[in-house]
């Protein structure tokens, strides 16, 4: 076994420990009725425009994918990468290299 796959199965073994001993804060039932609860909101407030919804990568795409499925009317998505600085959390910026699909726009 190479290196990298003994250390990948470690990686593997030590994230499965970590989920077998973790506490569920917020059952699968209550995401449900609030994913239903904001597309409902957003269906009110933006179904008759088209809007550009974001998600911040990659932490925000599963629930996006959820909240999208939820919505039916037109809408635009794109995506956004934010990264924190090496040794600071209190930083956060978006990273330079990407260029937004849609431009931001402070009045949205």
């Amino acid at each position: 076994m190479s290196k990298l796959d003994k250390e990948a199965l470690e990686s593997l073994d030590s994230m499965r420990e970590l989920m077998d001993n973790a506490d569920c804060l917020i059952s699968q039932e209550q995401v449900e009725r609030a994913l239903d609860r904001m597309a409902e909101e957003i269906t009110r407030d933006l179904g008759d425009k088209l809007p550009v919804f974001y998600c911040v990568m990659n932490g925000g795409l599963i629930t996006t994918g959820h909240l999208l499925t939820r919505l039916g009317f037109p809408l635009e998505v794109d995506y956004l990468h934010a990264t924190r600085y090496a040794t600071s959390c209190a930083a956060v910026s978006f990273s330079g290299a990407y260029r937004l699909k849609f431009p931001w726009r402070a009045d949205m």
